[in-house]
Parts: structure tokens; C-alpha cells; sequence
């Protein structure tokens, strides 16, 4: 069954508002999503890092 709804939505990446075709659109495009995944992974090593050195000072 398919749906002729079109959202309005900001892009959780670069801010740009897009048009979703279903609800649960994130990302206006396959690069913000792929830039986004980057993005989170280099916060999450970044973050292991700054916690483990603070468990080396303590």
C-alpha cells in the first residue's frame, strides 16, 4: 500500500528544509545521512578518549 503524503522537514544534518515521503525521515539526502553516521562515530571515539584519559589522571 503506498502513500502520496509529503512532509515538510528540517534535515537533522544540515539544517535544509526537504520534503519526506513518509514520517520517519531524519536526512534530506544519502550524503547527510552518511556525514551525520561519521560525525557520531568520531563524538563517541572522542568521547572514550577524554573519559579514559580522566580515569589515567585520577
Amino acid at each position: 500500500m503506498s502513500s502520496n503524503i509529503r512532509i515538510q522537514k528540517v534535515c537533522l544534518h544540515c539544517k535544509k528544509v526537504f520534503t519526506a515521503k513518509i514520517t520517519v525521515t531524519k536526512f534530506c539526502s544519502d550524503d547527510c545521512a552518511k556525514r551525520n553516521y561519521k560525525l557520531r562515530i568520531k563524538v563517541k571515539k572522542v568521547e572514550a578518549s577524554v573519559s579514559e584519559a580522566m580515569l589515567s589522571i585520577k
